[in-house]
């Protein structure tokens, strides 16, 4: 992608002031200070690095789309219902939204050059990347935060899981978090408009302007922005990390406690995959949090250093890092399958059953199914 058009910010999903920027971003200085120092690139480079990390995105995408659906496909079976189960499908789903949104935006990127099409993409781009990318993504962090206290609650009260609020109506906490994603983000469609502008260099092309509802309340819209970066992104990452150590901690304590407790065959059984599923999405959510932290760091800088944005002094290591966030968020939903497959022996069993030989025998599963179903209640 060329670093003169609007390609060179399509990878930032989640902040949309880079957009309306490109057009007073600061001059650079001629004394570097040590921070330019760290901060400033050449643009060959940035070039070189942006041209590896597409050929590993486009991987990433092709790698990580069957594998999502795999994931939403083994745990709509019958033997995978449960709690946790709907909390996952919701995070693949969004997961899809996100890359498809993402693959969306790249694809009008490509054909940007054409009149035709430039509005179609900047529409796109602003009313569905943006505020459909951060509704998936940030939406996915508060998710994760609920299944997270979910696990911690079954490893330390396992036989009231049932009864745990967040267990009995899954489906709507889920909902819950998506709208309340969606309420938050809803200044992002309202606050930016496209206009047709002609330029003598370049004819007609498309300009993004400020609405006269964002000029009006910019306090508000600034806090919303704000608060959705500190509470949705951050605050949701840094407790995904306290409920994973409280977990940890919670599994480590619970060994050690039912040591000497004596319990039926049915029980044991019953608490050990609880435990397995815990600590299976445990380990997915700590490499989720550990693929997002590039983002997450990218973000906290373009809010402290004012030049750290796609047009501003510092704008092709922001560029870098946020192709790099972007991979490994691509990656992370490669990761959730591998965590499964190779943690849980039901998710195996049931992904084997699926896509074995056995699948061509009617009935087979489903009545395998129902056979598990029974015996683990």
């Amino acid at each position: 992608m060329s670093s003169g058009n609007i390609s060179t910010t399509a990878p930032a999903i989640e902040n949309i002031t880079s957009l309306q920027d490109q057009t007073k971003g600061p001059e650079p200085s001629s004394e570097l200070s040590a921070l330019d120092k760290v901060l400033l690139i050449s643009d060959e480079r940035y070039e070189l690095s942006e041209r590896i990390q597409v050929v590993i995105r486009y991987t990433l995408v092709i790698l990580a789309i069957p594998l999502t659906i795999c994931n939403i496909v083994v745990f709509f079976q019958r033997s995978m219902r449960s709690s946790t189960g709907t909390y996952v499908i919701s995070m693949s789903l969004a997961q899809l939204v996100y890359i498809a949104v993402t693959c969306g935006v790249y694809i009008g990127d490509a054909l940007y050059d054409f009149p035709l099409v430039e509005y179609s993409y900047c529409f796109y781009y602003l009313y569905v990347g943006v505020f459909l990318g951060s509704i998936a993504k940030r939406g996915t962090y508060l998710v994760m935060c609920l299944v997270s206290v979910e696990r911690f609650y079954a490893i330390v009260r396992p036989f009231h899981i049932r009864e745990f609020f967040l267990s009995k109506f899954p489906l709507f906490w889920t909902l819950a978090a998506y709208i309340l994603a969606a309420a938050w983000h809803i200044y992002l469609p309202t606050r930016t408009v496209i206009i047709m502008v002609d330029n003598k260099v370049f004819g007609t092309m498309c300009r993004f302007v400020r609405t006269d509802l964002y000029l009006q309340t910019k306090e508000v819209n600034d806090a919303f922005s704000l608060t959705a970066k500190f509470v949705l992104s951050y605050g949701s990452l840094f407790g995904q990390l306290v409920l994973n150590v409280l977990t940890i901690w919670a599994l480590r304590r619970h060994n050690t406690a039912n040591r000497n407790v004596q319990t039926s065959a049915n029980e044991e059984a019953k608490a050990q995959r609880e435990r397995q599923m815990t600590v299976t999405i445990l380990a997915a959510t700590i490499c989720y949090v550990s693929f997002a932290f590039p983002s997450v760091l990218n973000n906290i800088m373009s809010t402290v250093y004012k030049e750290y944005y796609s047009a501003g002094k510092y704008r092709n290591i922001y560029l870098v890092f946020n192709s790099l966030g972007l991979n490994l968020a691509f990656m992370s939903a490669g990761v959730d399958f591998v965590c499964f497959f190779t943690m849980s022996s039901n998710y195996r069993k049931t992904f084997f059953r699926l896509f074995s030989k056995c699948k061509k025998q009617p009935g087979l599963i489903e009545q395998e199914a129902a056979t598990e179903t029974t015996q683990t209640k």
